[in-house]
């Protein structure tokens, strides 16, 4: 990259290392284009603000509710486009099961919440050894029930917690984040297809990093949130919805019928 240096005899010009020379007028104009583009890309849906629940905090304690509740009854909807994707899944994760593989769901914050609970749930359901489902969160056990700051964006430790699991080509990594781009996710995934292990993408956006990262991509499109945001109301239960499909049936094909 060529460096700047000013020139003592001009403060408006500058030198680039290979010898051109540049007026400030004209940084000034590449930094306003590059403002311009960088103001017109438009956040993730699930970040943007929600017109159907704009001033919800200057109504009654029931409208808020049924706003809320409304907003919610869409999830279902969402997941069933995604059932298609949902159904690649399992069948891929059910085959690594029967090699006698294992599923791995890897989260940050609520997404990594939400695993936990379905892979502590699933032993006493059908009485599978604990080792067959596992959740990995970033920030670890602490992170459970505490927020641990910068977790979700160390992208090399999602690579070291699998490492960790010594996880290996027969296994399933469950990548879930509603943003579709949480590091600490991508980088689990990153290393689970160095190891050959399958890979799954969840996420709540369409066209994200996770979704070009992932072997099986399952996108339930929810949508901006009732509080802008707030990925742990709409995302959240579609993150919880999908999961709970896939290892249900996952589990039949592995033999515990329902």
């Amino acid at each position: 990259m060529a460096r700047l240096k000013l020139r003592p005899t001009n403060i408006t010009s500058y030198s680039m290392s290979d010898g051109r020379w540049i007026r400030l007028a004209e940084i000034s104009c590449v930094h306003a284009k590059m403002v311009c583009l960088m103001a017109k890309k438009r956040p993730r849906a699930t970040e943007q603000r929600n017109p159907r629940t704009r001033g919800l905090d200057t109504k009654s304690t029931l409208e808020i509710l049924r706003a809320i509740q409304r907003e919610e009854a869409t999830v279902a909807k969402a997941v069933a486009r995604a059932i298609p994707a949902i159904a690649r899944a399992v069948d891929a994760i059910a085959h690594a099961l029967q090699r006698g593989g294992r599923l791995f769901y890897v989260g940050a914050g609520t997404s990594g919440r939400l695993a936990a609970l379905d892979a502590a749930e699933i032993p006493p359901t059908f009485g599978t050894p604990a080792r067959m489902v596992q959740a990995v969160i970033a920030g670890g056990r602490r992170a459970l029930t505490h927020a641990v700051e910068g977790a979700e964006d160390n992208r090399a430790q999602g690579a070291r917690d699998l490492a960790a699991r010594g996880l290996n080509h027969n296994d399933v990594v469950v990548g879930i984040t509603a943003s579709g781009s949480t590091p600490y996710v991508l980088g689990a995934l990153e290393f689970a297809r160095r190891r050959h292990a399958v890979t799954v993408g969840v996420a709540a956006n369409p066209g994200t990093p996770i979704t070009r990262l992932a072997k099986i991509s399952i996108v339930a499109e929810t949508g901006p949130e009732a509080i802008a945001g707030s990925t742990r109301m709409k995302a959240g239960t579609a993150q919880k919805m999908g999961p709970q499909h896939a290892f249900y049936f996952c589990d039949g094909a592995h033999g515990s019928r329902l």
